[in-house]
């Protein structure tokens, strides 16, 4: 018998033990998501499934011996026979779709990073944008805005969509810090302290060099990068850069 069976094609692991424990790596490649059943021919004992980059139990992942793995999406499942089962939270509710509109204040943190602020009503790639010092730019652009609660209805938490993001966003709520995201679905939940009336909300977002460079090979411009080799021209597509969005808030109960 296989040490790991999976009804879907694309669908790999590794596989190892530790002490009694036996851990599996459980990756999808397939691009899009996945339910399918799998035998963990080793496996003993109560199964937890974990987020690979939180640590987290990822609760209703596996049942049945049937997981579901999101696009691209790893995990681990660990096998313990001296574990004793854990009851699955009563998962929130959500209590209605927190309204996150503009101004968003934007500034700038790196090489040759545009000086003061910017307002933008609404959220765009900053390749895109005109100004060549934001076009280019490669280093964090922190975006921050706000958000009011009721009194009446504060939510035990909060549920965080990004949408889309070009590359990393470092998430904080009212100063306190959420959580890291380096890759899609850029989403999370906030469990921190929320109050009635105004919360704060500051989202780092750190992007790549290839804008940076590129931006280094438009005719006249400053040189602040070196590379051996040119890897990009002064035409090469510029990558998707900064807080793209839409960003959406969600309230728990």
């Amino acid at each position: 018998m296989p040490d790991f069976q999976s009804s879907a094609a694309d669908v790999r692991f590794v596989h190892r033990a530790d002490g009694d424990r036996d851990i599996y790596w459980i990756r999808n490649f397939s691009g899009k998501e996945v339910d399918t059943d799998i035998v963990l021919r080793d496996a003993r004992g109560t199964l937890t499934v974990l987020d690979p980059v939180s640590g987290r139990p990822l609760y209703g992942a596996l049942r049945n011996g049937r997981l579901h793995l999101g696009a691209d999406d790893a995990l681990f499942i660990v096998a313990d026979p001296a574990a004793e089962p854990v009851a699955e939270p009563k998962p929130l509710q959500s209590a209605g779709e927190i309204v996150l509109t503009g101004p968003w204040t934007l500034s700038f943190k790196g090489m040759d990073s545009p000086e003061g602020t910017r307002s933008c009503q609404n959220l765009q790639p900053l390749n895109e944008m005109e100004e060549p010092a934001v076009k280019y730019f490669s280093g964090t652009a922190t975006y921050s805005n706000s958000f009011t609660i009721p009194r009446k209805n504060l939510p035990a938490a909060l549920a965080i969509d990004l949408g889309e993001v070009g590359q990393m966003a470092d998430v904080f709520v009212n100063g306190e810090h959420v959580d890291f995201l380096w890759k899609a679905p850029y989403k999370t939940v906030f469990t921190g302290t929320l109050k009635p009336g105004k919360n704060t909300i500051e989202i780092r977002v750190v992007n790549l060099w290839v804008n940076r460079l590129i931006g280094d090979m438009q005719p006249g411009a400053e040189g602040h990068t070196f590379s051996p080799v040119p890897f990009y021209k002064a035409d090469s597509p510029l990558l998707p850069s900064g807080l793209i969005g839409p960003v959406r808030l969600d309230s728990l109960r």
